[in-house]
């Protein structure tokens, strides 16, 4: 069972191919890059045999899938890698596409794959195993074959790539991350359907307690490379419990949420030093009923103001692990003399890629808000609403993933318990 799995893993997807210059000839040969170590690249051969060939002496390389990188400065960058007319062209999920010269690079390393429940192993290691006779090895004048020539299937495979690293790869790292950044290219399409629950103790209303369900329906769209618009549609369904003298009574209240939409524009992209760094402008509506509209027996559904929402974001790679965050302004706008308070709104978090699947990530976000206003007066008091927020993040296609998630209130001032689950696709 193990050595048919790991001769499938062998010859899985696309191969890898060089061209190189063996005595004044141009020779293609196809396999599996393991590294380059010490100037030379080791290619394991669909033989089990592994060929050394100086690095200086390859006119071109494509890798099929994405591998680290590390560079003279010790930078060290995991990405697709494609070497062509003299430029090394690394493309990165979080970072964009790299340029440098052969030079520059020292190193090319390989993730470690699952070859068999509970084996991790190396394709150095693989081919050592290989190497000892475990697995056979085609005819000696197929093998001479290999290495002359580039495989026609793995040929045609190449010639219909049209990016090394394109975005209908998977990317866990840029699941989370896709309120920081723009992640969508020119006129493609990403719909969101969630489902939130919030469970919260009411402002002024001691042993009352609210139940929460949001459904939001976003879209997003790439108008630029580096602009997308947004909207969200959200409805939502109420319940709040009053205790009464002998028994507690419930309230429910359903309708349309505060419908919001905006801007995000792309004001930096991600290089070894510098972050990705994103201007957003988003602005909400006054659909959802507030609670100063409401009797004291029902959930608010909304704010009830129309508000509009500025603010920068960034996401920064420190491999493995992706730092974000964002800061943005919240004004409510005065609708019957009411005004709520002016709102500063600070997110951190931080996440990593588990595997090509699977990504997990963590942040704390929240609101410092002051006094609320009426007719020119305030009143109420300071709120901080703040919570933590674990989420992961799980393929289920290169285009869709779902999202569940939990918020955990740090403060009074925010819910108490939060559970959110997100599907997303894209359209392309």
């Amino acid at each position: 069972m193990g050595i048919s799995m790991l001769f499938l893993w062998s010859n899985a997807g696309i191969a890898d191919l060089i061209s190189t210059n063996i005595d004044n000839k141009e020779i293609k040969v196809s396999g599996k890059v393991i590294d380059l170590k010490n100037g030379k690249v080791s290619l394991l051969g669909d033989d089990g045999n592994i060929t050394d060939i100086n690095w200086n002496n390859i006119n071109s390389l494509i890798i099929s899938d994405r591998v680290f990188v590390t560079f003279t400065t010790d930078e060290r960058i995991f990405g697709s890698l494609k070497l062509e007319n003299g430029k090394i062209l690394i493309n990165s999920a979080s970072m964009g596409v790299i340029k440098s010269t052969p030079n520059n690079v020292i190193a090319i390393e390989r993730k470690k794959r699952e070859i068999s429940p509970g084996l991790n192993i190396s394709p150095r290691e693989m081919a050592v195993i290989r190497g000892k006779g475990q697995l056979p090895s085609p005819p000696a004048e197929t093998r001479q074959e290999d290495r002359t020539t580039a495989p026609t299937k793995a040929s045609e495979s190449v010639k219909n790539l049209t990016t090394i690293g394109e975005r209908g790869e998977k990317r866990p790292e840029e699941t989370f991350v896709r309120a920081d950044k723009v992640v969508l290219p020119k006129g493609k399409l990403e719909t969101e359907l969630n489902v939130s629950y919030y469970d919260n103790s009411p402002l002024g209303l001691l042993g009352s307690r609210d139940r929460t369900l949001i459904f939001p329906l976003t879209a997003r769209y790439g108008i630029t490379n580096k602009l997308l618009g947004l909207v969200t549609v959200p409805l939502a369904i109420g319940w709040r419990e009053i205790p009464g003298e002998t028994k507690t009574k419930t309230h429910a209240a359903s309708g349309l949420a505060d419908i919001s939409f905006g801007l995000q524009y792309q004001i930096l992209t991600e290089r070894v030093v510098r972050p990705d760094l994103m201007f957003f402008l988003l602005a909400s509506s006054n659909t959802g009923k507030g609670g100063y509209q409401l009797p004291t027996t029902q959930t608010p559904l909304g704010t009830g103001f129309w508000q509009i929402n500025p603010g920068l974001s960034f996401v920064k790679t420190v491999d493995p692990v992706v730092i974000f965050g964002s800061l943005s302004y919240t004004h409510f706008f005065e609708k019957s003399g009411f005004q709520p308070g002016e709102a500063i709104n600070p997110v951190l978090g931080t996440g990593f890629a588990v595997n090509d699947e699977v990504a997990i990530s963590f942040k704390l976000a929240g609101s410092c808000i002051t006094r609320a206003r009426y007719r020119g007066e305030e009143f109420g008091r300071v709120l901080t609403p703040f919570s933590f927020y674990f989420a992961l993040d799980k393929y289920i296609t290169n285009k869709s993933y779902l999202e569940p998630s939990v918020g955990i209130g740090l403060t009074t001032d925010a819910p108490d318990f939060s559970f959110g689950l997100s599907y997303v696709h894209r359209w392309f």
